[in-house]
């Protein structure tokens, strides 16, 4: 359908790269779109139908993200905390509330910022 609507009558409409599709570049294709491009779990399914041809449910999607939040928990565990003593904070809203986040810092800015906080 879209392949219609978008097709080129134009003789110079080359290709200009060829991308393998793999399972794991497809995880990250998910991650991505949802994560920085902020795309809803249902308009990510539409795009891998219509665009990909790649038929995946909401729920395949959620599992994506649970696993790559459990990773990164994991990653996160790993870490040594106590070193830190200075946070950059920024405004993060999840499930449709805000949820404040910091980030810790090994050294103090001295920029004269006002987002730190101290942990």
């Amino acid at each position: 359908m879209l392949d219609e609507i978008f097709a080129s009558a134009s003789p110079d409409d080359e290709v200009q790269f060829e991308l393998a599709l793999t399972k794991t570049w497809l995880r990250q294709l998910t991650l991505g779109l949802i994560l920085i491009c902020r795309n809803a779990y249902r308009g990510f399914v539409e795009l891998m139908r219509y665009l990909l041809g790649v038929s995946i449910s909401e729920g395949a999607v959620h599992n994506i993200h649970q696993f790559a939040a459990w990773q990164a928990g994991a990653i996160n565990r790993g870490q040594n905390l106590p070193a830190i003593r200075v946070g950059r904070c920024d405004d993060i809203f999840q499930s449709s509330q805000p949820a404040g986040r910091c980030i810790g810092t090994r050294h103090r800015d001295t920029s004269g910022r006002t987002n730190l906080c101290q942990i």
